[in-house]
């Protein structure tokens, strides 16, 4: 990402204060934020339009702290999309707690709603073809490209070079992802990808994100570093920051090649 486009997006940021909150909760339709601001609720993600081409993105979170941040971004942007990630990076490094996947993922799903509202219509993949279905679905005002992050491939692509082949019987040290909880096990093996399949007989949607020819101490060393966000057993809730510290402390290894349906 250019660092251009990395400075606009943080100098549309701004901070909340509470009574700004309060106000802001005010002028809503529901409950939602009054649950948060009353700690009934942790986070609150809107997206209000207060003219055709201006949105502005909130976030408001409340974890024994009332916190607000909110970005306001021109609906015509060609950069839209990497500012909202911007933010909610921004976001998940300011607050602990928030995840900056799953807030991108709630404001891009919200805001999807309201550029309907205008008479856009919304998608979040490519089209794969082109011809009479898409003329039939056009829409009024046009079409407004609203990508959704996949949390696997978002993370696949920050272990991306010095691939090898898995045909050393050395010890390995690998993540896997479970894709139904998002949780990520630090464990060993010599046939990560024996224990791989081992592990999708209880979890089918356990697939290897990465692995590396590694002592076995370093397992430890992952362990003992990401203590704290441990939900149990070998498996830790991670973000994407945490797995660019991985990949730093094990770019001295080999990096071992993942033989999956997609590459064999």
């Amino acid at each position: 990402m250019k660092k251009s486009v990395l400075t606009k997006a943080e100098n549309r940021i701004f901070t909340l204060t509470n009574n700004e909150i309060e106000q802001l909760d005010k002028s809503l339709n529901g409950t939602e934020l009054y649950n948060v601001i009353s700690e009934l609720e942790n986070e609150f993600y809107g997206v209000l339009n207060y003219s055709d081409d201006y949105f502005y993105y909130y976030h408001i979170s409340n974890f024994k702290e009332l916190k607000g941040y909110g970005i306001r971004i021109k609906l015509s942007d060609t950069e839209r999309n990497h500012y909202i990630f911007i933010f909610s990076k921004f976001i998940s490094q300011e607050i602990e707690k928030v995840d900056e996947i799953i807030c991108f993922n709630a404001l891009q799903r919200i805001s999807k709603g309201v550029i309907e509202k205008l008479g856009f219509l919304t998608y979040s993949e490519f089209p794969k073809y082109k011809g009479t279905a898409n003329i039939a679905m056009k829409p009024n005002k046009g079409l407004i490209y609203v990508p959704l992050i996949n949390r696997f491939e978002h993370f696949k692509k920050i272990f991306n070079k010095r691939e090898y082949l898995d045909n050393i019987k050395e010890n390995k040290v690998y993540l896997m992802f479970n894709n139904r909880n998002n949780l990520i096990k630090i464990g060993r093996s010599t046939k990560p990808i024996y224990r791989e399949k081992t592990l999708q007989s209880q979890e089918p949607e356990i697939i290897i994100l990465a692995s590396w020819i590694a002592p076995m101490e370093i397992e430890t060393v992952l362990k003992k570093k990401f203590y704290e966000k441990r939900k149990r057993g070998e498996w830790f809730d991670l973000k994407a920051d945490d797995l660019i510290i991985i990949k730093k402390i094990m770019n001295k290894f080999k990096k071992i090649k993942i033989k999956t349906a997609e590459n064999k």
